[in-house]
């Protein structure tokens, strides 16, 4: 069903898969990697990408959440950013439009590309009005 195609919105953790020295981060991290390649991917896709410094999912490294108001909302981690990053890139797009066509953003696992049918680290319905 596609009665509320709203926006979604694709959160990419930059600082995922960053190398540090002394307290420093050094060079391109991962996440901004993943950011990159995913902005060109889903620039017509009517889904919304932005980037944010930390997602709080370190140990599950690179990790984004998806989005939408009056949607379920997902968080995604240990996604292959560096070997596997082409095919992790077109699993993201499939699953962010998967998403926007959800009248209620609920992607069930036996619709999920393969490569995020066991990277959902969870999922949080979305908030009911108290009107």
């Amino acid at each position: 069903m596609t009665v509320n195609s709203t926006n979604s919105t694709l959160f990419v953790c930059t600082t995922c898969g960053s190398t540090w020295a002394d307290g420093k981060r050094i060079g391109t991290s991962a996440g901004e990697f993943l950011l990159r390649d995913l902005q060109t991917a889903l620039a017509d896709a009517g889904v919304q990408i932005e980037p944010v410094k930390c997602l709080s999912a370190c140990l599950n490294s690179c990790a984004v959440a998806i989005t939408a108001p009056g949607k379920f909302s997902y968080i995604l981690g240990q996604l292959p950013a560096k070997d596997q990053r082409s095919e992790t890139v077109q699993a993201l797009v499939e699953m962010a439009k998967l998403h926007r066509e959800k009248a209620d953003g609920f992607v069930p696992y036996g619709e999920r590309p393969e490569l995020l049918k066991n990277r959902v680290m969870g999922r949080i319905p979305p908030l009911v009005s108290a009107n």
